[in-house]
Formats: structure tokens, sequence, C-alpha cells
């Protein structure tokens, strides 16, 4: 019954926020980078290096698994290694070659190359003055910019969506993530702080985000065939499978019959085979 309950109270929110009567869109921070890099892993049976080309499109972290899905060179990379090591990969490089952006209330990132940092106006807003504004004659109704001649009472002024994310603290070492069903309670949201780099179930980020510039992380305990499994500086460390399963080079992961044919294949025709035509 309180699982049920909680499962209303997020359906409840969900709608809640996508009413824009009730709370404003945009605004926050992400980490965006317009810097390229080379696209390559390690073959999990042989060890060698199977490289897939250059990335050069900007990406902020909030978009990588968007990113992963729709570039031709991720998607295919990711039918061969998972969408897991692909996404970490992306993320790792926009983390270390990227900057932090500022957004304005009502907007959305708008990445492009030369400026990582660039963004869009939503809500029927402006840019203006390096924000977004309602410019006349239009006007603001309940978080909407637009023409309005009877605009309804405003109730009290609702406090941005992302305000208590900013507000989430940890020590150093340690990241803000989500909770599982969690929700705002006296306008405070649950959240624990992780240990990202040894945490078996946020491994190298949080396995719920806390916001859209949260680091993904890896459920070290998820992977297929896993016995044992530890998360070591970020990354999940496997030590044992289970029986049908070989382990690969790198401690990666537990490879099943059909995957180490697949990384058998590739080693001997090469990836391209995989690609789509």
């Amino acid at each position: 019954m309180r699982v049920f309950f909680s499962l209303v109270a997020l359906v409840a929110g969900a709608q809640a926020l996508s009413n824009p009567l009730n709370q404003k869109r945009g605004g926050g921070s992400d980490v965006c980078s317009s810097s390229g890099c080379s696209l390559s892993f390690d073959n999990p049976v042989t060890g060698k290096t199977t490289n897939f080309g250059n990335y050069d499109q900007c990406t902020c972290l909030s978009q990588v698994n968007s990113v992963v899905k729709s570039n031709s060179m991720l998607s295919t990379a990711a039918s061969i290694f998972g969408n897991n090591k692909v996404s970490d990969y992306i993320s790792n490089h926009v983390r270390t070659s990227g900057s932090t952006c500022n957004y304005p209330d009502h907007s959305t990132p708008a990445c492009s190359s030369g400026n990582p940092c660039g963004f869009e106006c939503c809500d029927g807003y402006s840019s203006h003055g390096g924000s977004c504004a309602c410019l006349p004659p239009y006007s603001d109704c309940g978080g909407v910019c637009g023409y309005f001649p009877h605009c309804p009472s405003k109730s009290a002024k609702k406090r941005d969506a992302d305000e208590w994310k900013k507000s989430a603290h940890c020590d150093s070492g340690y990241t803000a993530c989500g909770v599982l069903w969690s929700s705002k309670i006296n306008k405070v949201a649950a959240y624990e702080c992780v240990d990202a780099k040894n945490d078996l179930e946020s491994c190298g980020g949080c396995s719920i985000p806390l916001h859209r510039g949260s680091p993904l992380g890896t459920d070290c305990t998820s992977l297929p065939g896993v016995a044992d499994v530890s998360c070591m500086n970020g990354s999940c460390y496997v030590h044992r499978c289970m029986p049908g399963y070989q382990l690969s080079t790198d401690n990666s992961m537990c490879m099943d019959e059909e995957t180490v044919k697949k990384f058998t294949t590739i080693a001997e025709y090469g990836w391209k085979i995989f690609a789509p035509l």
C-alpha cells in the first residue's frame, strides 16, 4: 500500500511540474564541451583496441543519453559495447574537457561548436541582454510569455524547480544523488551523499540523478552474470563471474557465450560489420 501511495504522489508531482501555471521551465546549470575525442574501447576478449573514429559533437552532461541514441557512431558503439560504457566514456570526456554553464530562467541548453554554454529561450520568452525576457507587448502569465487579455490571479510564488537541488550539500569527496521514490516534503527533497569512487550501487556517479547535471553512475550489482564485484575508483571491477559467463580481459564485465562470439567476430572481421546499412 505504501508503494502504491508513492507512485500516486510521483504521478501527481509530475503533472504539477508539467503545468505552466505551476512551474517555470529552464534555468539551472550543466557541464558542456565542444572539444572532440577519439572513441575507442578495448575488445574484452582479445584486449586489443577497437577505434570507431573521432567524436566532435558539442555535448552537455544532461544530453549524453539522448546523444548516444541519436548519433550513428555512438549508437553503433553502444550496440557492441553497451549503452553504459559509451555513455560513461562521453560523460567523462565532457567532465574533463568541458566547462560549467549557468542558464537563465526560461531557457534550455543549446550547445554548439565555439559556444558550449549557448542557450535558447522557451515559454515564449526572448533572448535579451544575456537572459530570457518577456518583452512588450507581451506579458507573463503563470510562467508563460504571451498575449493574455485576462490572466488568472497568481497563487503564492512557487520556488524554482531546481532551487532545492542547488541547496543539496555534501562533504568533499561525496556526490549528492537522488533517492528512489523521493518526493518534496515541506519544500525539501530527499537526497543522499554518495562516495561515487567506491559505492557499489552508484559507481562513478549517481544511479538516481538528483538533477540534469548530476554525474551518471552504474549499479555494479546489476551487471549481467557477476558473482563478485567491487567499485574501484569510480569503475566496476568484476572479480568473479557466474557459471556460463567469461570474465573480460579488463575485469569490467561478465560475457555470455553470444557476447564472446560477438567480440571474437569483431577481432577477426572488424566492428563495421555491426554498423547499420
